[in-house]
């Protein structure tokens, strides 16, 4: 019996610890389940990777030496898009910055973690770009909001 009530403490305490603890971070995912870069490194090495090379498995190969070997940097997905392309700037894309922003942006793109770029959203797999226009402040300071025409 007093083994039984000591399994049940035992139970119950472990049980509780396995459903309050931290999950750690779940990465993103394209529609496609491709993994998202997610940080200035992973952003930079994807831009390295996609630039260097347009075969799928020297990219991969190439974006995991590049994350090796550079420092790991936190979660930041409003310069992911930023650092991809002052990436591709530096590995040899002649157009600038500018014009690499407004493609990714225009065109919906993500850089993938293993160093492509991915435009494959559904409703499941939302483009994160969308989730970072929500999060940027109205720069319109009126009370009523913007009104067209002639109101008078």
């Amino acid at each position: 019996m007093k083994k039984l009530v000591v399994f049940a403490v035992l139970l119950i305490v472990g049980g509780a610890v396995y459903l309050f603890k931290d999950v750690g971070h779940v990465p993103l995912f394209s529609a496609s389940l491709e993994r998202l870069a997610e940080t200035e490194t992973e952003a930079w090495c994807a831009g390295q990777a996609f630039w260097g090379s347009r075969e799928p498995a020297a990219q991969k190969a190439a974006a995991a030496e590049c994350r090796n070997r550079t420092d790991a940097t936190p979660v930041d997905l409003q310069i992911v898009q930023e650092t991809f392309c002052r990436s591709v700037v530096n590995a040899g894309y002649a157009q600038g910055k500018e014009s690499c922003m407004n493609i990714l942006v225009g065109s919906r793109l993500w850089p993938t973690y293993d160093g492509n770029i991915t435009a494959s959203w559904s409703r499941k797999f939302p483009y994160p770009g969308d989730a970072l226009l929500q999060q940027r402040p109205d720069t319109n300071d009126s009370r009523t909001g913007d009104r067209e025409g002639n109101f008078r």
